[in-house]
């Protein structure tokens, strides 16, 4: 009747906040098209073992799903199919080794790592340099196709601007000129308050991070390393003057930022970087995965630094 084969993998294990008594994501995908069940047992370093089973309904959504699991210490296996009862055309990467976090070399701080991502992105010459930047970038929703626009002016000023080709419709558009913050969400107004002002208002910035050093800021370095798709990175919570929170995931190897995670009272909203690539002289990734209730993946089509951008695109 068919010749459709099943590939199911584990990819990912993720510790919150890279604790593992706090639990753990763990991502396993579907590479093939069959789609089946996934048994699962999970073996923790303590002795504990788990034997779960996932649904096939995951598979709906897409070839990838990641769940969290309640984990009370580190992981030290996980295993799809432990009795070998599917046809898995690659059982290689059935299996996956829960590896503790690294520490923290001693002696690094957190504006250690601000800086190496500053030189790492062109340096701070280069960055001061720039008088405006934008880019245009373009991903898909659920079948609908979205564009995404972003603009910054120095000093202050900052567009975003999301339209729905299709439906020739602006789903939104957030304008920060100086101390003036407006939006409009779906062709209505939404309303802005202080807290919302004040938190745009410190975004309005190509790299933000070279305010980091400013009053009111509160850097604090994770004391070990996380993994993100096989890379280690530091990870850095920022407290910014307005009390916004979030955490931000620099390679450390490279220092390119390749996380940042927004901590708010609606959720979390996490924005991974990959693919980048030279503008004029400053590291721009082209790529942007973005989970926020639905995932989705942008694409960077056009980048351009000190362009020309005028005062009256801001408003």
């Amino acid at each position: 009747m068919t010749n459709d084969k099943l590939d199911q993998g584990i990819t990912k294990i993720e510790y919150v906040d890279n604790d593992p008594s706090k639990g753990a994501n763990i991502t396993v995908v579907n590479n093939e098209q069959m789609v089946l069940p996934v048994p699962l047992l999970i073996e923790l370093d303590n002795g504990q073992k788990d034997s779960i089973t996932l649904p096939v309904e995951i598979w709906q959504r897409g070839h990838e799903w990641t769940f969290r699991y309640p984990s009370t210490s580190k992981i030290k296996r996980i295993t799809i199919d432990p009795n070998h009862d599917y046809p898995d055309v690659d059982p290689s990467n059935n299996t996956m080794e829960g590896n503790p976090p690294k520490p923290v070399p001693a002696g690094t701080t957190a504006n250690d790592v601000i800086n190496k991502y500053i030189n790492a992105v062109g340096g701070i010459d280069k960055i001061k340099d720039i008088k405006d930047l934008s880019y245009t970038a373009t991903g898909n929703v659920q079948g609908q196709n979205i564009s995404f626009t972003r603009e910054y002016k120095v000093p202050g000023k900052m567009l975003i601007l999301v339209t729905l080709p299709g439906m020739n419709t602006t789903a939104q558009k957030l304008v920060v000129n100086g101390d003036s913050v407006s939006m409009i969400s779906m062709g209505n107004a939404a309303p802005v308050n202080d807290a919302v002002r004040n938190r745009y208002k410190e975004q309005a910035f190509p790299f933000p991070e070279i305010n980091y050093n400013n009053a009111g800021y509160k850097l604090e370095l994770a004391p070990t390393l996380f993994n993100i798709d096989g890379k280690d990175a530091y990870v850095i919570t920022v407290t910014s003057p307005s009390g916004t929170v979030g955490k931000k995931y620099y390679d450390a190897q490279t220092g390119l930022k390749l996380r940042d995670e927004v901590i708010g009272e609606q959720g979390n909203a996490t924005y991974d970087f990959s693919n980048y690539k030279d503008v004029s002289g400053i590291m721009l990734p082209f790529s942007q995965t973005v989970s926020q209730g639905v995932d989705f993946t942008l694409t960077v089509t056009d980048a351009k630094i000190n362009s020309g951008l005028k005062d009256e695109d801001f408003k």
